[in-house]
């Protein structure tokens, strides 16, 4: 079996899933979009059922440029943190933060292997 890793012709800059420049979100960031529904829902269940307080730490796995380590960050207060495995979609993510102008903080590895991720274990 092979093991899982990036796909360079599906996560490339500029083609495929992200078709964003870091430049871009650093100037226009993506945010959930409040008059979503499946945004709405998101929400609340952030707000309401996830016991998130300012210092709650966060960890997204398969961030890339998620709308929701910066929304956590700068609407609850939350210290966020991101894995990508493609080491685009981890450059975007951080761009987007930044954008947004929060801190946070995002590896570019495999969030399912527990040997690469020995240093967060317990953080979260």
């Amino acid at each position: 079996m092979n093991p899982v890793g990036p796909s360079e012709w599906l996560w490339k800059e500029g083609a495929g899933y992200y078709t964003e420049a870091e430049s871009e979100l650093l100037q226009k960031p993506c945010l959930p979009n409040e008059r979503s529904v499946r945004d709405q829902r998101m929400m609340r269940l952030f707000r309401g059922h996830a016991a998130l307080s300012r210092g709650s730490e966060i960890l997204e796995i398969g961030c890339g440029r998620s709308p929701w380590l910066p929304y956590l960050a700068r609407a609850i207060g939350c210290r966020v943190s991101g894995i990508d495995i493609e080491p685009h979609a981890s450059r975007l993510a951080c761009a987007n933060l930044a954008g947004v102008g929060v801190e946070g903080q995002v590896y570019c590895r495999d969030g399912f292997d527990p040997q690469q991720n020995e240093d967060l274990w317990g953080r979260f």
